[in-house]
């Protein structure tokens, strides 16, 4: 009877512990599972955003440093001087409070890695915008926030 109840209690003690340890051998498995799918996520490239031929709703541009901003409806291409071009999808641009869309427009942007840009256009009523490198007037007066940097310029419809 003395050898009995230690057997006893050892098999009980080994028969409990066996199923946690299956139940850890499955969250290990699970927990392994999510980090692959995290893993995968992480690794997936997005496809670049492809401007195509389709005529330009409005452009951008400006001097010192060159860049330029063209809007169409298959996306919007950021361009600088010595840079390699940012693609970004299209968005109906947003007006200004009781003017009309012509008068005041910003497009809120982002690029392929989710940084935001805008591009903001003001009707140049008094007088035109001038580009600093020609005698051309330019209708509007626009800006491109990028990357912690401001582009000046004007534009066009």
């Amino acid at each position: 009877m003395k050898f009995i109840i230690p057997i006893f209690i050892l098999f009980i003690c080994f028969a409990c512990d066996s199923p946690s340890k299956s139940h850890a051998s499955t969250d290990d498995s699970v927990s392994t599972n999510t980090e692959t799918t995290q893993a995968e996520k992480i690794n997936v490239k997005k496809e670049p955003i492809k401007i195509g031929t389709d005529e330009v709703l409005f452009k951008s541009f400006g001097t010192e440093p060159f860049w330029s901003a063209e809007v169409r409806k298959s996306g919007i291409l950021f361009s600088k001087y010595g840079l390699d071009s940012i693609t970004f999808k299209y968005v109906e641009p947003l007006g200004a409070e009781s003017r009309p869309i012509e008068y005041f427009m910003t497009y809120f942007l982002e690029d392929q890695d989710g940084k935001p840009a805008q591009l903001i256009a003001k009707k140049a009523v008094d007088c035109g915008c001038s580009d600093g490198m020609s005698d051309k007037d330019y209708s509007y007066h626009t800006f491109f926030l990028y990357d912690n940097q401001m582009f000046e310029g004007c534009g066009k419809k």
